[in-house]
């Protein structure tokens, strides 16, 4: 994974195709009705969790479960941004961007 690729979601509720016309930040919104989103704060770690931004395979092999994390601030929320997300004593998650086959 490459940390400078930071992964997005184009759409409220999936990820856009990778190199598709609507995983770019300028065409998300204007042209997809979509919202870019880079990550979530995690803001409590589960009591087994090494990593508040943990990740586990899902049972289907087609994507990721965050597990790390009991209590997450989405984007739209006080702690949601990578600026304020500190200051709530969180962590910064970013979204898994990479081809799953």
């Amino acid at each position: 994974t490459d940390a400078s690729d930071k992964g997005a979601s184009c759409y409220p509720s999936a990820k856009a195709e990778i190199g598709g016309y609507c995983d770019d930040p300028s065409k998300c919104a204007p042209d997809c009705n979509g919202t870019w989103i880079t990550g979530f704060c995690a803001t409590s770690k589960s009591d087994d969790a090494a990593d508040p931004c943990g990740l586990e395979m899902n049972d289907k092999g087609t994507g990721y479960n965050y597990k790390g994390s009991n209590s997450r601030a989405l984007q739209d929320e006080a702690c949601g941004t990578e600026e304020a997300c500190g200051g709530c004593n969180g962590t910064w998650c970013l979204y898994i961007k990479e081809v799953i086959y």
